[in-house]
Parts: structure tokens; sequence; C-alpha cells
């Protein structure tokens, strides 16, 4: 329940920001369109950032969930950013069990591995709508894709028989779409700067799913599935580092 409040709260409170600022910056932006000096902050042509996500518990994690978050500026309104996501993962345990049949008892072993894989990158155009601002507004669009392969092994002996019987399933997906943004960011200081920004995507998915049985009798069975998703608005609070 603790984690759902904070969650709520850090939500609210990202949007409570982000329309506030937004509308500083405008109004700001509207009063004198002439930039100050970038000594005050780093969105100047040739300067780079990572960005962090400020978690549900305050914490800071990976930005948007990738391993890695950078931003390029190729200009002082404008600059290019790259998140890329690689995670690995493989767990497996072996069980000794005993099943009750009718008038028998069947001792057997069994051996279950999973394994998930995944990767993906996003890349996004971003551009700024003033430097003068304490507060400057932004918004961004660009491509994204990603690929994920899941799988699940078991194995079962029977030791009074040594029957074997086996499961694999497997499914994989591949997404390819396009994502936007908008969103503010406030320098603490020149080179630290907090960042609240909306986005939503729309991509097409790709996804396959197979079973294979060997029971002793070999089986299988797979499905495919092709959709078009809309993933909607999202509110998120970051911290950018720059070097």
């Amino acid at each position: 329940m603790r984690s759902i409040i904070q969650s709520g709260l850090l939500r609210t409170g990202a949007a409570a920001f982000l329309g506030a600022a937004l509308l500083y910056s405008v109004a700001f932006s509207q009063a004198d369109s002439q930039p100050t000096l970038n000594g005050e902050n780093s969105l100047y042509d040739g300067s780079s950032s990572l960005q962090f996500q400020i978690s549900d518990n305050f914490s800071l994690s990976a930005f948007k969930g990738l391993a890695f978050s950078g931003k390029k500026h190729i200009s002082d309104k404008t600059a290019i950013r790259l998140g890329v996501d690689i995670y690995v993962s493989s767990s497996g345990n072996d069980t000794h069990s005993t099943y009750q049949q009718p008038n028998d008892s069947s001792f057997t072993s069994e051996n279950n591995s999973n394994f998930w894989a995944s990767s993906g990158f996003d890349i996004q155009y971003i551009r700024y709508t003033s430097l003068k601002s304490p507060i400057h507004f932004f918004w961004g669009a660009g491509p994204n894709f990603r690929y994920q392969r899941t799988s699940y092994e078991s194995e079962r002996i029977t030791l009074s028989t040594g029957a074997i019987s086996t499961r694999n399933d497997e499914n994989k997906s591949l997404s390819a779409g396009m994502s936007g943004i908008a969103g503010v960011e406030w320098f603490a200081v020149k080179n630290i700067s907090f960042l609240a920004e909306y986005g939503s995507s729309l991509y097409y998915q790709w996804m396959k799913s197979t079973i294979h049985n060997n029971t002793p009798q070999k089986s299988s069975s797979s499905s495919e599935t092709n959709s078009l998703v809309f993933s909607p608005a999202s509110v998120r609070l970051g911290i950018s580092l720059y070097f």
C-alpha cells in the first residue's frame, strides 16, 4: 500500500511540476526571445549528458528502464538522445518429488530452466524552444526498436522406469515504431539539471509462441500474432549530469 501511495504521489507531483513549469517557460520565453549566456546551463553545441530516472522510492535508476540513456547537443537548441537496453537472465533448479498414482507411487526427478533476453534502443531528436527561460521547454520524436526472447524448459524422469518427458516453451517478440515526448528541464547548477516529461509511443509488434512436448509422444504447436499498439502518455522525473 505504501509503495502504491508513493507511486501515485510521484506521478501527481511530476504532472503538477510539468504543467506549472511549462506555463512559466512559455511566459518567460515570450517576454524575451534572446538567450542568456550559456554559462548558466549546459545547453550548448557539443555538450553531452547522462540521464537517470527518479523512481517511486526516490532512488535513481536507468532512464525509461533503459540500461543507458545519453544526450548529445548538435546545436544550442537541438540534441540527439540515445537509449540502449540489454538484459539477459537465466535460472534453473532440480527437484525430487513423489507423485501418488492409483495403486502406485512414482518417484521422479525434475529439472527446470528459464531464460530471458531482451534488447532495444530509442533514438530521439530533441528541440528546446528557448534558452532564455530558467525552465527550458523541449519536445522530441524518434524511432524505437525492441526484441525479446523467453524460454522455459523442463525435464521429468521417472526413476522406477527411466521414462523421460520434456517440455519446451519459447516466446519471441519484435516491435518497431515511433515515440514522442514533451517536457521541461531546470538546471540546479550548470552541470546538473532536473527534468519532467510526458512520453507516448505507437509501434507494430510481432509475437510468436512455440510449445514442444515429449511425454513420451512428440507434439508441438505454435501461434503468431501481429498488432498495432499505442502506449498512452506517461510522466517521468529524471536527472541529467552534463559534461
